[in-house]
């Protein structure tokens, strides 16, 4: 009987040391995929970043310097992103290309992104992040999440979730109007 009830209790801790070696190696790998480091900090430049166009050539932030860019983070299966894209796309429409770039970046795959757009056409750049790279490197944790860079490079503004017209066309509004105040 002595036996019989240390080998269960032998059992029992070892499985609880099993149990409480995955839970943090869970959590190590959860931390390390989904909270990165974020190298994205409203203020600061972000460093060269490089990814592919949907016809699969390279295309990095550096060759955009001197624009303003709007970017937004999206996953094709996800309805606030598509609604983000519409909000990018009436903004299209009403900002001229030469004072706006905007840039839809999506996590899915390359295939599921090119039947999407495909079905669902759109009049600026999509690039490609489905390895998550720039996503986890930029501290994105959610879709649709939007950056605002300046002609430098600098992250001025950043936001995670859907944002309306309304809203994106206020936050272009308030970084335009902070430019042309600090020219004149």
């Amino acid at each position: 009987m002595f036996v019989v009830t240390l080998n269960r209790r032998r059992i029992a801790l070892a499985s609880l040391l099993i149990i409480v070696t995955g839970s943090a190696g869970g959590l190590f790998a959860f931390y390390n995929y989904f909270l990165p480091d974020s190298v994205a900090e409203v203020g600061q430049a972000l460093p060269s970043l490089t990814l592919q166009d949907m016809d699969g050539q390279s295309v990095s932030l550096d060759s955009y310097r001197g624009k303003l860019i709007l970017a937004s983070f999206i996953e094709v299966n996800c309805h606030h992103c598509r609604d983000q894209l519409s909000v990018f796309e009436t903004l299209h429409g009403e900002i001229p290309d030469e004072n706006l770039t905007l840039l839809a970046i999506s996590t899915s795959s390359v295939k599921k992104t090119a039947v999407f757009f495909q079905e669902h056409p759109i009049s600026f750049s999509i690039w490609i992040d489905a390895n998550r790279n720039l996503y986890k490197k930029l501290g994105v944790f959610n879709v649709p999440a939007l950056f605002f860079l300046d002609e430098t490079g600098v992250l001025r503004y950043k936001a995670v979730g859907y944002q309306s017209t309304d809203a994106v066309s206020g936050i272009i509004d308030s970084l335009f109007l902070r430019e042309e105040t600090s020219e004149e």
